[in-house]
């Protein structure tokens, strides 16, 4: 699964942020698997963490810091274009590799969310390839399998009635929905009213 979430530089970052505390009401620990907080800088240089062991972000006058495993990274702010946590690069080799394949891959927010009793999941596929479209509940257990098939590039959608694998109406609450194309995945989270 990728969650991606970017900030760009500027007034946000005044915020010192403890990441274990930050991450836990969005992703759960069955779903992100292999966590990473890329820096970008001007000039097209990047920086890569492991989130695991970042301990700490905080802004400083016109520098950001970055603590990681007992160490102090600053970084200029003129010179952040944008910072990205991949909660999971798997399927590509590096962190690079993750956020170019990231560009192409786009999952829209469901509509209507919250929802009863369906709702419209559409993405954006970079390239023809295998795909597929899995909801999850907030335990990080497959519900249902929504696509699970080649396809074309370009927008694609399905409708989701709200139903788990075996037909039965799930339970009212947080779902996650996971989009995964060319070895990248993407997840955002939706809501089903009771």
């Amino acid at each position: 699964m990728t969650r991606r979430t970017v900030w760009r530089a500027g007034a946000t970052l005044a915020l010192a942020l403890t990441l274990p505390a930050f991450f836990a009401p969005t992703v759960t620990p069955a779903v992100a698997e292999s966590p990473v907080l890329i820096v970008y800088e001007t000039g097209g240089g990047m920086t890569t963490f492991p989130v695991e062991s970042v301990e700490k972000m905080w802004y400083l006058a016109d520098d950001l810091f970055i603590k990681v495993s007992g160490v102090d990274h600053g970084f200029p702010v003129a010179d952040i274009t944008s910072l990205q946590f991949n909660m999971n690069a798997t399927g590509v080799e590096d962190a690079a590799s993750a956020a170019e394949a990231l560009r192409g891959l786009r999952l829209f927010q469901n509509r209507p969310n919250p929802f009863s009793p369906a709702t419209r999941i559409e993405y954006d596929a970079p390239d023809a390839g295998f795909v597929t479209l899995t909801v999850f509940d907030v335990a990080g257990r497959r519900v249902r399998e929504l696509v699970n098939a080649r396809q074309d590039a370009g927008r694609h959608g399905v409708t989701w009635d709200g139903r788990d694998g075996s037909g039965a109406k799930v339970g009212g609450g947080v779902y996650f929905y996971r989009v995964s194309c060319a070895g990248v995945e993407t997840t955002k989270r939706m809501v089903v009213l009771p």
